[in-house]
């Protein structure tokens, strides 16, 4: 009992000190504690995101409205944007049988998770009516270079705008309005020169994230299907570095220190 009555006279002057035995104690200057501190915070910013592969998206519009349209749908590049909402970039439909919503939540997968991991996801969205798989994202990711390479012009006679929009939704879709013989040439001639070209895999899939949903069900109003040119762009989980497990393993080491001595103080002046 002496050591504890000791202790509690000694608490007010060493205000971090951690009792340990009733007649001993250990003390910790409270600037220590504080480093301390800031090192568990510091260990916690160093440890690399997880690159989210989810975000809010407000739809931007068409790009170019001057493009040819297949049935109702505008041709060419349209329009996102991600927060904050100021700016914007390219995404390219590659799924003629949903409409772009003007919010929606997407989640990016890339083309091998696409065909793998969230191959499901991705058949609710582009369905099953076409056999698809990694040759035809790519194709489709090939083909959206080549707006830029064809003159913009309503009614044209060079205009080719329909036909190679038509040709990417034609490798998912079963519509009518998208499987013209022009496109289907196309399409196929996209699929046998680019369809094993993994430089394409710098495009990614943007799925609505409703389709991950566990209450998805065939009722359920999909947003169209979207690829956009992400290079670099990850959307896994990134392993820390073994020194960022030692900040880490510091940081909680001091949580620990702070926890034990708030508790052995409320003890103490029970």
């Amino acid at each position: 009992m002496a050591g504890w009555s000791i202790l509690a006279r000694q608490l007010p002057r060493y205000q971090s000190t951690i009792a340990l035995m009733p007649s001993t104690s250990i003390r910790l200057p409270m600037t220590k504690l504080t480093s301390l501190y800031t090192l568990a915070t510091a260990a916690l910013l160093a440890l690399p995101a997880a690159a989210s592969a989810q975000e809010v998206l407000h739809w931007g519009g068409v790009k170019t409205p001057g493009g040819d349209r297949v049935g109702t749908a505008s041709t060419g590049a349209y329009l996102a944007r991600r927060a904050p909402y100021i700016s914007t970039f390219d995404i390219y439909c590659i799924d003629y049988d949903h409409t772009a919503k003007s919010v929606w939540t997407s989640r990016t997968v890339t083309f091998s998770q696409a065909v793998g991991t969230n191959l499901l996801q991705a058949q609710r969205q582009l369905g099953t009516e076409k056999v698809w798989g990694i040759q035809q994202l790519r194709a489709a990711a090939y083909l959206t270079t080549q707006f830029g390479l064809n003159p913009v012009g309503p009614g044209s006679a060079d205009d080719q705008w329909d036909t190679i929009h038509g040709a990417i939704w034609s490798m998912f879709s079963g519509n009518t309005k998208v499987n013209k013989t022009a496109m289907l040439n196309l399409a196929s001639s996209a699929v046998a020169a680019q369809g094993n070209n993994a430089a394409w895999d710098d495009y990614v899939l943007m799925l609505d994230e409703q389709a991950f949903s566990t209450n998805y069900s065939n009722a359920t109003v999909l947003n169209q299907t979207f690829i956009t040119y992400e290079p670099g762009r990850t959307v896994t989980t990134v392993t820390p570095e073994p020194s960022t497990y030692v900040l880490m393993g510091a940081g909680l080491l001091a949580v620990g220190f702070l926890r034990r001595k708030r508790v052995l103080a409320s003890i103490l002046f029970i």
